[in-house]
């Protein structure tokens, strides 16, 4: 049998190489090139990935930083809301001592001006049955009807947050330290400037 065999001249098989050989330099150069650029493509892609970590952290810790600020806000916000709660109750037992309904109104209808309260009103001490009433309010269509929060009532000032507003409780004392009644004060959480 006859072996079918093609044979490769030795000026084929040597184009390529021949090429090469006698373009050393250039071969040499297209390789650097291919090299160098392999290399700064890396790095620049490292680079990159670097600077995006970094400006997600950056971000992460001014996210931080500014929920810490806000909640320092809502905290001195709350403060000063208990205060003025825990001052207004004072001027009203004054008042409740000596039954100036006129001046009570007057005081909780100069208060409601401020663009930050949103309602004002007074509830009595319950009774046997747990029935709480409301006896002043700066909303007139909620006089003597009944505080149904009275679970909410206690002899220290409390703060109670709905969906919109923040609600102060704090105790209307008489000169013998016994609560006589309750002042509500209903703030807007986001207060307006």
């Amino acid at each position: 049998m006859e072996e079918n065999s093609v044979e490769i001249t030795p000026k084929q098989e040597n184009k390529f190489l021949n090429f090469i050989k006698n373009h050393k330099l250039v071969t040499f150069f297209l390789l650097t090139i291919i090299v160098l650029i392999s290399y700064v493509l890396i790095k620049v892609y490292k680079v990159e990935n670097k600077a995006k970590f970094e400006i997600n952290k950056n971000n992460l810790e001014n996210i931080q930083i500014i929920e810490n600020l806000n909640n320092i806000a809502d905290s001195l916000l709350c403060q000063s809301y208990t205060q003025t709660t825990e001052a207004l109750s004072i001027a009203i037992a004054n008042e409740l001592s000596i039954e100036n309904e006129k001046k009570i109104n007057y005081l909780l209808n100069m208060f409601i001006q401020d663009n930050n309260v949103q309602k004002i009103f007074i509830v009595n001490v319950a009774s046997i049955d747990n029935l709480c009433q409301i006896i002043y309010s700066t909303d007139m269509k909620d006089i003597n009807k009944p505080f149904l929060d009275f679970k909410m009532l206690k002899n220290e000032t409390i703060k109670n947050e709905k969906n919109n507003f923040i609600q102060i409780i704090s105790p209307v004392k008489s000169n013998q330290n016994k609560t006589k009644a309750f002042l509500i004060i209903e703030f807007n959480k986001f207060p307006k400037i």
